[in-house]
């Protein structure tokens, strides 16, 4: 559902307030980046995103208040993983 590459997409939304900005610092097709963000927002059962289209200065983009949760529970739960990995890896080979 979640993945690094997708929070990472979602972060650099947050961050340009930009789909495409956050499409072009990825090197990926603005479609794809929407493609990939209605597969989560699909699976998850709600918005991650605001989107305000128009205007002179073209539209904006942000996390809704799921997507902020969505991406603090990921990174918590990256953080747990990350940590098991390790464990698990001095178990073995040291």
């Amino acid at each position: 559902i979640l993945s690094d590459w997708r929070v990472d997409l979602l972060e650099r939304i947050e961050q340009t307030g930009s789909i495409t900005q956050a499409a072009r610092e990825m090197d990926v097709p603005y479609r794809t980046a929407c493609y990939k963000l209605k597969q989560v927002e699909c699976n998850l059962g709600v918005k991650l995103l605001e989107t305000h289209s128009g205007g002179s200065k073209g539209g904006s983009s942000r996390l809704s208040m799921a997507g902020r949760d969505y991406l603090e529970k990921y990174r918590d739960f990256r953080e747990g993983f990350d940590q098991i990995v390790t464990e698990r890896f001095k178990e073995i080979f040291e």
